[in-house]
This record gives structure tokens, C-alpha cells and sequence, in this order.
């Protein structure tokens, strides 16, 4: 039995909702793919804690590499891991809940604890429509 990911510290939340990133990808997803996505967040996973999260954590397990292309388009090539759920991985991702989608707009948030049912534009425009509502 997997030890369940309990707790609201940083990386616990970041384990969290990478987990569920991995869950719901259809194939392995590079370290960049990764970074990419979490910068979406509002405050993103610096590069440094992502990479320890990856490599040391028993839920992730590396599945191989691919070359990946510098930033700045240069010609320079170099291998960049990609990562799939191990066994204990899925096992936890089975406890947290599914991603939703967000009501408003469709577009497909992981839903946690902290984080309201919807996505954050839809949920700042319902919150600023309740604000001038309670002024009138």
C-alpha cells in the first residue's frame, strides 16, 4: 500500500498536482513539457525543486530521454529525461481527485484542495460579478 500524500506543505502540493499532471497524459512527458506546464501556475515550481521532485520522489519514475532543442534555437542538442507514474504513483493518483473541467469556460483544471472548481480567469470574473452585486 502506497504511503498517501497528506500535508499542505509546498511540495507536497507541487507532488500533488504532478501527479496528476502525469495521470492524465496520454504518453511521457519530458522535463521540459513539465516546466512548460507549470509555469502556467500562478506562482510555477522553481526548475531546482521540479528536479528534485522528479528524481528522488518513489511516485516518478524516469522512462527514458529525448534530444531536446536549446531556447534560444540553436543548432546544440542535448538529453532531457522523461518521466512516467511508477507503480506507487498511480497508486497515489487513484486517491486524489479527477480533473475537471471548469464550468464556464471548459478548459481542463486539476481540481485540489485549495484551489477552487474552476479555472482562475472564470473565478476572478464570478468573484469581481459577486463584489459589484453585494454593492448594489
Amino acid at each position: 500500500m502506497a504511503r498517501k500524500t497528506v500535508g499542505s506543505s509546498r511540495r507536497t502540493r507541487y507532488k500533488r498536482r504532478l501527479i496528476q499532471l502525469l495521470d492524465m497524459a496520454d504518453k511521457p512527458l519530458s522535463h521540459h513539457e513539465i516546466i512548460t506546464y507549470t509555469q502556467q501556475w500562478k506562482h510555477g515550481i522553481p526548475t531546482t525543486i521540479l528536479s528534485n521532485i522528479l528524481s528522488k520522489d518513489e511516485a516518478f519514475e524516469i522512462y527514458g530521454t529525448v534530444k531536446s532543442a536549446n531556447a534560444m534555437g540553436s543548432q546544440e542538442n542535448w538529453l532531457v529525461n522523461t518521466y512516467i507514474l511508477s507503480p506507487v504513483g498511480i497508486e497515489l493518483a487513484a486517491t486524489f481527485p479527477d480533473a475537471a473541467a471548469c464550468p464556464v469556460c471548459k478548459e481542463t483544471i486539476l481540481f485540489t484542495a485549495d484551489k477552487p472548481p474552476m479555472c482562475r480567469g472564470c473565478y476572478l470574473k464570478k468573484k469581481e460579478e459577486e463584489r459589484k452585486n453585494a454593492k448594489a
